[in-house]
């Protein structure tokens, strides 16, 4: 079967008829169509939506050849940054101290891609010749 909430009404399409009940208010409506769903699928609403969306990031990754879990982990990174940041921000700079996070996690993910053999070494000391 096929469910569709509208509203307050619940309309459920079978391959030969169709049932619609209307309930007391939205709230109902949608407890009934998310249990029923449930019930048929197995999974969540929740379940459902997610993996759908996987899906359709990993065929996009795959016709474009791209690497979603890498873009993927500086996103959660990036975010996850963001929302430690915006929990402590106060004043009229949030934007300008939210900004300056993204772009120093940003920076920071990039600087543990580099290969330690491009790196500097740690102790150059002073060059000047005396």
């Amino acid at each position: 079967p096929h469910i569709i909430k509208k509203g307050k009404k619940a309309e459920i399409y079978f391959l030969d008829t169709e049932k619609f009940i209307e309930f007391e208010n939205k709230k109902e409506a949608t407890l009934f169509t998310d249990t029923a769903l449930r019930l048929i699928s197995g999974q969540s609403k929740f379940v459902r939506a997610v993996k759908k969306v996987q899906k359709e990031i990993q065929e996009t990754g795959d016709q474009l050849d791209i690497d979603i879990n890498g873009i993927a982990q500086t996103a959660f990174d990036v975010t996850a940054a963001v929302a430690i940041t915006a929990s402590g921000l106060e004043g009229a700079s949030k934007k300008t101290k939210l900004l300056g996070a993204i772009a120093q996690t940003l920076k920071d993910k990039k600087q543990k891609n580099v290969t330690p053999l491009l790196e500097a070494p740690k102790d150059q000391g002073d060059n000047t010749q005396e």
